[in-house]
C-alpha cells in the first residue's frame, strides 16, 4: 500500500555501509546524497525501514563490557570474543589474583570466594550485568554469589537510528531518541541477520530538505554496536505526503514550526 498521495514519485534509498560517504566506526556512518530527498512546497517526508540484513558478528563479550574490578584493587579485563560460561570462568580465575570464580549449574550464578572479604567496585565494572551482579549490590564477604543470574546470550535486538533526522518514535522513558527501527536478533551468532517488517510502518520525518543520512547501530542502552568489520545494508522506502490543515487547535500541537507558519498565510489570504 502506497502512502503517497502527491504527483511525487515515490523513492528508495538503497544504503551500503560499505559505500558510506564517512564512517565514524564500524557500526556509525554518514552517507552524502548527491541528489538531495527534497519534496515540493506543501508536501512532507515519510520514510520506512522496509529491509535491513547484516551477519551476526557482535562478540557477547566486547570492549564495553570486559571489565570486572572489585574495590580492594583486584581486576580484569578479558579480551573481546565470544565466551561460554565455562570459557568465562576460566579467564576470570585465570585475570584475578587471590579471587576464585565458580559456577553453579543449578542456579545459573557466579561466586566470587577470597581469604579476605571481597566486594565488586560496582562503579568501574562493565560486566555485570553478564555475570548477573547489579549496581546496587553492596556483599562484602568471603564468598559473595552474584544477585541474578548469568547471561551470556548478546544482544535480543539492533536499533537503527537516525543522528541528524528528527522522527517522532520514543523510548521507554518517552524520549525522542532517533531510532527509525528495532530489529530481532533472532538467529546464531556467524548466521545473517534479516530484518522485513510485518507492517511498514512510515513516520514523518521534520525536515524539509534531506541531504545527508547519519545513521548508527546501537543496542537498547544507546551504546554503538561492536560489529569487527562487518557491512550492513538497508532499503530506506520514501514517501510524500499532502500536509493537511489542522481541524482543532489541539492538531496545531502537532505540526512543526514551519506547517503552522503556512497555516496561517493561508488562512490570512482566504480572509
Amino acid at each position: 500500500m502506497s502512502h503517497n498521495d502527491t504527483t511525487q514519485t515515490s523513492q528508495q534509498v538503497f544504503l551500503s555501509s560499505a559505500h558510506a560517504t564517512h564512517s565514524l566506526s564500524d557500526s556509525e556512518k554518514i552517507f552524502d546524497l548527491a541528489s538531495p530527498i527534497s519534496p515540493p512546497h506543501g508536501t512532507r517526508i515519510l520514510v520506512c525501514a522496509t529491509d535491513f540484513e547484516m551477519p551476526y558478528s557482535m562478540y557477547n563479550i566486547n570492549s564495553s563490557n570486559n571489565f570486572l574490578a572489585f574495590t580492594n584493587g583486584t581486576s580484569v579485563t578479558l579480551t573481546p570474543q565470544n565466551y561460554n560460561i565455562n570459557e568465562l570462568v576460566s579467564a576470570l580465575d585465570t585475570g584475578l589474583t587471590g579471587i576464585t570464580p565458580n559456577y553453579s549449574v543449578q542456579t545459573n550464578k557466579l561466586t566470587f570466594t577470597s581469604a579476605g572479604a571481597i566486594q565488586i567496585n560496582t562503579t568501574t565494572s562493565t560486566i555485570l550485568y553478564e555475570i548477573g551482579w547489579t549496581a546496587t549490590d553492596t556483599q562484602n564477604s568471603t564468598s559473595i554469589i552474584s544477585p541474578l543470574v548469568c547471561n551470556l546470550a548478546g544482544i535480543p535486538n539492533i536499533y537503527i537510528r537516525f543522528k541528524n533526522i528528527n522522527i517522532n518514535n520514543v523510548d521507554s522513558g518517552g524520549q525522542f531518541i532517533g531510532t527509525l527501527a528495532k530489529v530481532n536478533v533472532n538467529v546464531n551468532p556467524l548466521e545473517y541477520i534479516f530484518y522485513s517488517p510485518v507492517e511498514n510502518l512510515y513516520i514523518r520525518c521534520d525536515e524539509r530538505q534531506i541531504t545527508s543520512i547519519h545513521l548508527d547501530l546501537q543496542d537498547e542502552n544507546g551504546k554503538s554496536l561492536e560489529i569487527n568489520g562487518q557491512p550492513y545494508s538497508l532499503t530506506l522506502s520514501v514517501h510524500y505526503q499532502y500536509q493537511r490543515t489542522p481541524r482543532t487547535i489541539e492538531e496545531f500541537n502537532f505540526q512543526s514550526l514551519n506547517e503552522i507558519q503556512e497555516n496561517i498565510v493561508v488562512n490570512n489570504k482566504d480572509a
